[in-house]
């Protein structure tokens, strides 16, 4: 899908950005492990047929209330990562952390930890942006973050992002199909989301997510969402038995409730 694509050259970018000297998180790059059975399904006494609404609001956003000052939406604004001037960064106050451009997430997790010399250090592990362990200075009305990390010294403030979405608008008269409304997984925990008024959300496995509009007409999705410019998926699709086959893959319809 063109997601990949997207995710794809999206490296390429920016390890062409790193070639040329641009700032960049300087500790050493450290994949993201997933777990594979994160999102598998689990047996629910919940009819999925009953609980097809989700509250897409709720699925990425972060919890202000537990008295972790990370938790929320921060941006770079300067030193090193500034030049991903369109990445925000979400903190959910319960040590997961996404990387998030336009629509499209890329998901870790974030460790608060002291340092040897028992200094408060932040661990986030990403390509691009936020990589490694920083120790960490907040403002005074916690409206900003300076990280310094502990193997380059280099420096990056983070200020906070006051209004944020990263679910697209609804489109207008989309033409749609309501046999797919409700929440979809695969075996392995690839899990699809359809409203009833155009909106499409994808989790992949815990490590991407894209919010999208769509429509459904003739077995053909055609899903749209922003990554850097706006871009467009198509899917073919057949329902049958309770069975979503998407592209090829099958699903099984789940609770909304379920879906992460």
């Amino acid at each position: 899908m063109k997601r990949v694509i997207i995710s794809m050259l999206l490296a390429a970018i920016f390890s062409a950005a790193l070639l040329c000297g641009c700032d960049n998180a300087g500790s050493e790059v450290q994949e993201t492990t997933v777990d594979s059975n994160a999102t598998t399904a689990e047996p629910t006494t919940i009819n999925p047929e009953e609980d097809k609404e989700a509250n897409l609001a709720a699925l990425h956003t972060f919890d202000a209330e537990n008295g972790d000052d990370f938790a929320g939406v921060w941006k770079i604004t300067g030193g090193s990562g500034s030049q991903l001037e369109s990445f925000v960064f979400l903190l959910d106050g319960h040590n997961k952390s996404s990387m998030v451009l336009g629509n499209m997430g890329f998901m870790s997790n974030y460790k608060l930890d002291t340092d040897k010399n028992g200094k408060p250090t932040f661990e986030t592990h990403f390509y691009y942006g936020l990589e490694g362990v920083y120790n960490y200075e907040f403002s005074k009305d916690k409206s900003s973050i300076t990280l310094t990390n502990t193997k380059t010294d280099e420096e990056s403030v983070l200020k906070r992002v006051e209004e944020y979405s990263f679910i697209p608008d609804y489109p207008d008269d989309p033409q749609l199909d309501p046999q797919l409304y409700g929440a979809w997984m695969s075996e392995n925990g690839d899990s699809y989301y359809f409203d009833n008024r155009g909106i499409m959300y994808n989790n992949s496995f815990d490590s991407q997510f894209t919010f999208m509009t769509y429509s459904a007409a003739d077995g053909e999705i055609t899903a749209e969402y922003t990554a850097q410019d706006k871009e467009t998926d198509s899917y073919k699709y057949s329902i049958a038995a309770d069975k979503l086959t998407l592209n090829g893959m099958e699903y099984s319809r789940i609770a909304a409730s379920e879906l992460k």
